[in-house]
């Protein structure tokens, strides 16, 4: 069968909702390069679909079928993905959460049932799929060696590899150990190269679609048959009867059976391990929505446990099998103080506590009356309070004050930050105001607050990246703090003069924004496809789904109190009470003397202490453990930085304006400005006339590089008239503000603008300035002039090395000079000796 019902562009559009997290993955397996996803389970098919080796293409948003209700009404259905195997079969594919398919049976009951009807007419395959057939331990081991398997030179290892994996296998960690001693290279980066061949199946792991990856996981040598070192993805993919069919305990005691006779479980503790690990899977299969709390209420009761010890089983067994079911008898504290029944009285007032009016003070009453009433020892205040805090989650706490409350505090930790394993595989990136009033460098006045754009890492929360800047947020801020996460950071701190080091680095493996203009901007989309990068959106007015990068910057807006910076603008509330605040009257730090303090800040201070109270190490404690492979599983190093320069210079390229010129004799052009230099125009000899690629700095345009359009791998940096730049006493000119200049011209003059035009308007502004010097400058004059300051210290300019482009053949030098493959030097243009080309007259502005 043909794709001809399959378009080339998805059917349906995908929009911001305030449900469901969307985004984008870069994939060779998809029409166009990049696949879009509208929540966090369709992702992660679609990476299960990216890796697998049976899977030969797939869409989203494949197609839009039409059909008719009960009520005889017209209905559109779009399914969320299509995937076509390479042994030919195709399906069609609708991701639900199981919650929602129970919850909303009757609604989708339908609209399924006319896709099937749809799908078998053309030979395709229609199913649903929930969590429980995607999230299996193999989605998880993708996730895990995702960032690994796109580090292309770690291919040059994996005969290394191979010779160090002794025929019976090795354990992963034990692995990573003795490869790292073998190559003499980090534990990291053994783990990486490791992770990379799992990935990409050049060796091979008996568990990898039945176990998480765990440090005793067994690696082998890949088998010498070429067979596939994966079992194909159609084979694990269940439709949804399947996941629904009625769960019988005789069915799981006959698997736990089968299964203990290969795992490595003590003899005394067979039967216990046994008996939990029914337990365990009878919790799993029951469908979470069905897990009601009467249902759970009544499960606990009849195995005689509590709800918070299966969770903890359920966790370990998902991580290590059954050996995590293993008690643990050497960790064990004291004897319960308390009997059943005191206990039972206790959780009875516990819940009474977490009701909406329930206090401290009446739930203790309530224990009293309740342990009376049984002729029980009636526990201690301080006790029952204990007892309170290690029996309650904090979204009990949450519930108690409130749905709004519980929403805004407690679904972070579930809805954003599921999958952060190690270091550089989410990043979080918000921008926001900084809440200090600069002053400028040479009247000292106060101007207005500045801007911030910072990027935190979800796992060990140390900053990758922040930026403050007089410029608003945009595309080019967002890129700025991206590359900045990306490459090394020895410099900020030479810089800046920092007591610590800023060490992480490397390619994430996913950033989460939100759905502001700067991050949906092209620019963004553009370098996240070209570096490989999953960018992720978070639902509309849902700041809370990026807690991490949220709650640093409440945590540096109380450094700023704590350390008393002058000039804080208080929060809001401080400032509708006491309106006649002007902290702006106390500022005396300049932007330079703001940035110092920041990074001095977040190296020597953040990155040493924990402010939220999770009893995790300080990040850079996470950061080191994860460098000293001191971790239970030894974790990969994220993917390097580039360390070439072509490649360094490239990302900071990256973050400029992006658009063609035509190439002509006399340079390319940009409003009025002529752009040209020697090795342009020899290009332009070999070529001729054609567009070209540039790169434009909009803070500054008095450079712009061009793509060399005949190696399309090095760019040219060209400068423009020297007159212009000395009527702008070489200073950086922004694109907004040349445009707006060009404007007016061309509203006073009505004529062609020529540099005698140009020169005269800014004489006769360089004359009003004059009259005006007794005048103080104002605020936006000032703060002009420290953009204009900051921009020449931040230049990317200062961040690309000068080189030899040697790009043009010398078989076709110009008559009066040969090309010797060295840079020539730069011909200043006079331009009262230049007479304007062209064989038409050309029309005016």
């Amino acid at each position: 069968m043909s794709l001809d019902w399959i378009p080339f562009e998805p059917a349906r559009k995908i929009t911001p909702k305030e449900q469901g997290n969307r985004g984008l993955i870069p994939s060779n397996k998809v029409i166009g390069g990049i696949m879009e996803y509208e929540s966090c389970l369709e992702r992660d098919f679609f990476l299960l679909c990216d890796h697998s080796p049976s899977v030969k293409t797939f869409q989203h948003q494949p197609v839009t079928i039409k059909y008719k209700d009960f009520k005889g009404k017209t209905r559109k259905y779009t399914p969320d993905a299509y995937v076509e195997f390479k042994n030919g079969k195709k399906g069609l594919y609708e991701v639900k959460y199981e919650d929602e398919v129970l919850n909303n049976s009757e609604k989708y009951e339908k609209r399924w049932d006319e896709a099937k009807k749809w799908a078998n007419i053309r030979g395709v395959h229609f199913a649903v799929l929930t969590e429980r057939d995607i999230r299996t331990p193999r989605q998880f081991n993708i996730w895990l060696t995702l960032g690994a398997s796109k580090c292309p030179s770690n291919s040059d290892y994996v005969q290394s590899l191979n010779l160090v994996i002794p025929d019976e296998g090795e354990r992963y960690n034990q692995l990573c150990y003795t490869l790292a001693e073998t190559l003499g290279i980090e534990i990291g980066k053994s783990a990486q190269i490791i992770c990379y061949a799992i990935y990409h199946g050049l060796v091979f792991v008996d568990t990898f679609s039945t176990k998480q990856l765990s440090k005793n996981t067994i690696i082998r040598k890949k088998k010498k048959d070429n067979s596939s070192p994966f079992k194909p993805l159609l084979a694990e993919l269940h439709s949804d009867t399947e996941a629904n069919a009625p769960i019988k305990e005789s069915d799981i005691m006959e698997e736990i059976t089968l299964k203990s006779v290969d795992s490595k479980i003590p003899v005394k503790y067979e039967k216990q391990v046994s008996e939990r690990e029914k337990i365990v899977q009878l919790w799993i299969r029951q469908p979470s929505a069905k897990r009601t709390p009467e249902w759970r209420e009544e499960f606990c009761n009849k195995w005689e446990t509590s709800e918070k010890t299966i969770y903890r089983w359920v966790e370990a067994y998902e991580k290590n099998g059954q050996e995590g079911l293993v008690p643990k008898h050497n960790r064990a504290g004291r004897p319960k103080k308390y009997d059943k029944t005191t206990i039972e009285c206790m959780e009875d007032a516990r819940k009474y506590y977490l009701k909406p009016r329930g206090t401290l003070k009446k739930a203790y009453r309530k224990l009293e009356a309740l342990c009376n009433e049984k002729n029980v020892p009636v526990p201690p205040k301080p006790s029952f309070q204990r007892y309170i805090y290690a029996n309650t989650t904090a979204s009990e706490l949450g519930k108690k004050r409130g749905k709004k409350y519980y929403k805004s505090h407690f679904t972070p930790s579930l809805a954003s930050f599921q999958g952060a394993f190690m270091p550089m595989q989410i990043l979080q990136m918000d921008n926001t105001g900084f809440d200090v009033f600069p002053v400028d460098s040479e009247e000292r006045e106060q101007l207005g607050t500045p801007y911030m754009t910072g990027a935190i890492d979800c796992y060990t929360r140390i900053m990758t990246g922040f930026s403050v800047s007089f410029h608003p947020s945009s595309a080019r801020t967002v890129l700025e703090v991206l590359v900045q996460s990306i490459l090394p950071k020895d410099n900020y701190v030479d810089s800046y003069e920092t007591e610590q080091d800023w060490e992480i680095q490397g390619f994430p493996v996913v950033i989460l924004v939100d759905n502001g203009m700067d991050y949906r901007s092209n620019a963004v989309k553009e370098f996240c496809i070209k570096y490989d990068i999953i960018i992720e959106f978070a639902p509309i007015r849902t700041p809370r789904y990026k807690a991490f990068i949220e709650q640093w910057f409440n945590i540096l807006r109380n450094a700023l109190e704590d350390e008393d910076v002058p000039a804080t603008r208080p929060l809001l509330k401080y400032r509708l009470e006491n309106p006649d605040l002007k902290p702006e009257l106390d500022a005396v730090l300049t932007l330079q003397a703001i940035e110092m303090w920041l990074h001095k800040w977040v190296l020597d201070e953040y990155h040493f202490t924990n402010p939220y109270d999770d009893h995790q190490p300080a990040p850079y404690l996470r950061w080191k453990d994860f460098q000293d492979g001191r971790t239970n599983l030894i974790l990969p190093s994220p993917r390097e930085s580039p360390q070439q320069k072509n490649a360094i210079e490239g990302l900071h390229l990256a973050t400029l304006e992006r658009f063609e010129r035509t190439l002509r004799s006399d340079g390319v052009v940009w409003e009025h400005l002529k752009y040209n230099n020697v090795q342009l125009s020899k290009i332009y000899d070999i070529i001729g006339k054609r567009k070209v690629t540039v790169l434009l700095d909009t803070r500054d345009v008095r450079n712009l590089w061009v793509v060399n359009p005949i190696t399309e791998n090095s760019t040219i940096k060209v400068g423009w008239a020297k007159t212009i730049t000395s009527l702008h006493d070489n200073k950086p000119i922004n694109a907004s503000a040349w445009i707006n200049e060009v404007r007016l011209l061309r509203r006073i003059y009505k004529s062609r603008i020529t540099p005698y035009i140009y020169q005269k308007e800014i004489s006769r502004k360089k004359r009003q300035q004059l009259l005006k010097t007794s005048k103080k400058e104002s605020k936006k004059v000032r703060k002009q002039k420290e953009k204009a300051r900051e921009t020449t210290r931040k230049s990317i300019t200062k961040k690309l090395q000068p080189k030899i482009d040697s790009i043009i053949p010398q078989e076709k030098p110009h008559e009066h000079e040969k090309y010797d493959g060295t840079e020539q030097i730069k011909k200043e243009i006079d331009w009262a000796q230049i007479k304007f080309a062209g064989k038409r007259k050309r029309k005016p502005f």
